[in-house]
This record gives C-alpha cells, sequence and structure tokens, in this order.
C-alpha cells in the first residue's frame, strides 16, 4: 500500500464557509461599527430600565456576584420623577401632586442653583397671580452655555425653560424668551419677574412726616403721600397683610417676600373684609384717606428691607422732597 503526502493534508473547505468575511475585511469591520453603535445608542435606555434597576437592588443577581464576601454598601436611589435627554442637554421634571418640597427635595440631581430657582418661580406665581399647583407642576430645563462655553460642563448651567402649574380651576403655562438673556417666565400677556414697587396713589404729593426731633420715630426713613385725585391707597407690591392697624398701634404691615415689609398710617377708613393673611395686590385697595391738593391728611409709608428700614422715596425710585411741607403725624 502505497502512501503519499496528500493522504496527511486536511480536507479543504468549502468555498461558502468563512470565505467572504475572510476575503472581505470590510464587512467585519462594519459589523463591529454597527454593533457598537447599537450599544452606545441604547446604553442610557437599558440602564435605566426598570429590569436592569431591579438586578441592581441589594439581593439581585448583579448585587449578589459583586458583593460576595464583602459588607454590604449604601445605596443612594435616583432621583425620581427626572426625565435627562440622552446627551443630558435637557431635563424635564413631574411631580404629581401638591406636595412641592417633597418632590424638589427628590430632586437633587438637578443642582441646588436649579432647585432654588424652580422653587422661587413657584412660590412667586403663587404670591403674585394667586396660581396654585394642587395639581402638580411640570418644569423643563435647558442646559445653556455659561460665558459662551458649550464644550466645558463646568461652564454650563440649567435654566428653567418651562413651568405648567396644574391648579385646582387651570393650568397657567410660563416658559422664557429663547432669543433674549436673561428672560423673564412668561404667561401669554404677563410676566413673572421680580417685584416692582409702585407709589401708593396714581397722583399724588410727596410731602415730610412732621416728627418731634427728639423722638425715636424721627430717625426713622418716612415719606408721606398726598393723593391729588381721591383714589384709595393700594399697596407698593404685592403681598400678604401681617397686621391691621389696631387703638395704639396705627400702621399695617404687608409682607412682600424676599424680607421685604412694607408699613401704612393714615387711614381714614380700611376697606372692610381686610384682615391678617389677606392677599393683596397692585390693584386691591387699602383703605381710604383724606385727599385734597392743599389737605394735609396724608398717608405715611414705611418700607423695611432685610432687617433695615429704607428711605421710601430712594426705595421708590422718586426724588428726594425739596420742599417744606409737612403732613401732620397721625396717630
Amino acid at each position: 500500500m502505497k502512501i503519499s503526502h496528500r493522504d496527511f493534508r486536511p480536507p479543504r473547505r468549502s468555498k461558502y464557509v468563512a470565505q467572504p468575511l475572510k476575503r472581505r475585511p470590510t464587512l467585519r469591520i462594519l459589523l463591529l461599527a454597527a454593533i457598537g453603535m447599537a450599544v452606545y445608542l441604547k446604553f442610557d435606555t437599558v440602564v435605566s430600565s426598570r429590569a436592569f434597576q431591579s438586578l441592581r437592588k441589594p439581593g439581585g443577581p448583579f448585587a449578589a456576584f459583586f458583593q460576595k464576601g464583602k459588607p454590604p454598601v449604601e445605596t443612594v436611589a435616583a432621583p425620581t420623577g427626572l426625565r435627562w435627554a440622552l446627551d443630558s442637554s435637557a431635563v424635564e421634571g413631574e411631580c404629581t401632586g401638591p406636595q412641592i418640597d417633597s418632590c424638589l427635595d427628590r430632586w437633587n440631581g438637578l443642582g441646588s442653583d436649579a432647585v432654588g430657582t424652580l422653587r422661587a418661580a413657584i412660590y412667586k406665581a403663587k404670591a403674585q397671580w394667586e396660581a396654585d399647583a394642587t395639581g402638580g407642576f411640570t418644569a423643563r430645563f435647558l442646559r445653556v452655555a455659561k460665558e459662551a462655553d458649550l464644550l466645558n460642563p463646568n461652564r454650563s448651567v440649567l435654566e428653567l425653560a418651562r413651568l405648567d402649574l396644574r391648579g385646582a380651576k387651570a393650568t397657567v403655562s410660563l416658559s422664557r424668551d429663547p432669543g433674549k438673556n436673561p428672560s423673564p417666565l412668561c404667561a401669554q400677556d404677563r410676566c413673572l419677574d421680580a417685584l416692582h414697587p409702585q407709589p401708593p396713589f396714581a397722583r399724588y404729593k410727596p410731602v415730610r412726616s412732621a416728627h418731634p426731633d427728639n423722638t425715636a420715630e424721627a430717625r426713622i426713613p418716612e415719606a408721606a403721600f398726598i393723593s391729588l385725585d381721591g383714589g384709595a391707597a393700594k399697596p407698593i407690591m404685592p403681598g400678604r397683610v401681617m397686621e391691621m392697624p389696631a387703638p395704639g398701634e396705627a400702621w399695617m404691615k404687608i409682607y412682600h417676600g424676599e424680607n421685604i415689609f412694607s408699613y401704612y398710617r393714615g387711614f381714614a377708613q380700611v376697606r372692610p373684609g381686610l384682615k391678617n393673611g389677606s392677599r393683596v395686590g397692585t390693584d386691591d385697595t387699602l383703605g381710604l384717606v383724606a385727599a385734597g391738593g392743599d389737605s394735609l391728611e396724608g398717608l405715611q409709608v414705611r418700607i423695611e428691607k432685610d432687617g433695615l428700614m429704607v428711605d421710601p422715596l430712594a426705595y421708590l425710585g422718586l426724588p428726594p422732597i425739596m420742599d417744606t411741607v409737612a403732613v401732620r403725624h397721625v396717630r
């Protein structure tokens, strides 16, 4: 029996088995690239899915495998109610109930500045427009560049772009104009901005209040306003009544938020129904005062900011009093 070297060769593979990939390595490269792109696009979706999160819970398969023989590590729950974009350029949070503080406490992933801005906008809308959020609210933040540097995440901040307050009667939707910077939150024809003070009368004459020079009240900044059109006195800003005029304490005290208080004295008649805790706006009447161009009756106004009494005329943006007319001190 004659044996040749051909008898020891392995059998030749068919040309239909693994030949296309062997001859064309580009196909393998494209296949690997497609797999990598699919993993990259679906990574955040898979990681944030309920099935994957259940595997990471204490006692789950992943935790039992990686923590075998190690002491248990305390886990921190991820913020609930937040929906992040894949590139973290936007985030939307939804609170389904009236527990505003509990929702904001869970949204610590937004950062203290963003949460503080959202909290201030909600309470400012309630104080200025009486827009409640008994049915919850939805807030959308956009990541904007700080100092025009989008490539550096440390120089970008989350800006409140839209806020929907679901109240008992209606839903109030506020949004910012993306073309303006800075831009206030606006709803249709009104904007939610910082409180802007205004005088207590539409037409008035500011005069000095007459105090004995040796009294403590003479050292407190104060301004008096005489109405020239018989109009009713209005608060300088929206707020809540803290104290009503009473015998021996004739000042009406109103809190406007941001540690700002205003005081009023000299009413001939206080508006009926006004009491401690009542909310008042800039169009609401506080009371009536004796009016007239030659009258010495007037409304005394004081303003307190951050625990200090400030000049009311300067705070209202009015020039100082130049004449010597004095309004008598009403008690």
